[in-house]
């Protein structure tokens, strides 16, 4: 007994509407906006207030004695801590995700703790362990004989300090980003750049970095 099978056509297949596609483009793009200006609209309220309320004697002095102080300031810290960031999420991410070494499990999970403590409080214990009665600073007098002033220590209170501290405490959202993107990554990619005689350097900055830099950037 034969037994007949039959294969769709294409020609049967429902067709998508051009029109129809764009208009759901434009749909999703409409509720993406609203979201957006929802999450910028305390902010934007804010801003409209501060250009177009009266002007009072704090504020003007805030416009000229502060704002442009502050905002470098702003500015430096986050450039500071994005470049740590940058630096330390990437580098553990991709040691962790090629090397093979013992106790690299317990490195897997041990660099997402940061997460679990809030900023002020790493910055708490940085302060107290860079302080001048700090166990750093207490241990280099001792070995040394020196006083409190006979020697440079860094400090924490400027914004190289500051993005040092937020660095520290917020790298591990670059470094889980950039290990799922290296886990993700096609191997045959990188085996054939190898086979071509590509070193691991050129490797990761010509094949993996470029794959991964979405989600670096996300993480970012």
């Amino acid at each position: 007994m034969a037994i007949e099978t039959s294969v769709p056509s294409t020609k049967d297949a429902p067709k998508t509407s051009p029109r129809l596609s764009r208009l759901s483009l434009r749909a999703g793009d409409g509720f993406a906006l609203l979201a957006a200006l929802l999450i910028l609209l305390p902010t934007l309220v804010a801003a409209l207030a501060g250009l177009f309320a009266p002007v009072s004697e704090a504020w003007q002095h805030i416009l000229t004695q502060s704002l442009a102080r502050y905002a470098l300031g702003t500015v430096s810290v986050m450039a500071v801590t994005g470049v740590l960031v940058l630096l330390a999420g990437v580098a553990t991410a991709w040691f962790v995700t090629v090397s093979r070494f013992y106790g690299r499990a317990v490195f897997e999970w041990a660099l997402v703790l940061p997460l679990a403590l809030p900023g002020y409080v790493i910055a708490y214990a940085y302060a107290d362990l860079f302080s001048v009665a700090g166990p750093l600073q207490s241990g280099l007098r001792d070995l040394t004989g020196w006083s409190a002033r006979d020697y440079w220590f860094p400090t924490l209170d400027n914004p190289i300090g500051a993005g040092f501290v937020l660095g520290a405490a917020l790298f591990p959202y670059v470094y889980l980003t950039a290990r799922a993107a290296f886990l993700t990554q096609s191997v045959c990619a990188i085996e054939a750049a190898r086979s071509l005689g590509a070193g691991p350097g050129r490797t990761f900055w010509r094949i993996v970095l470029p794959a991964a830099r979405p989600a670096i950037a996300a993480g970012l």
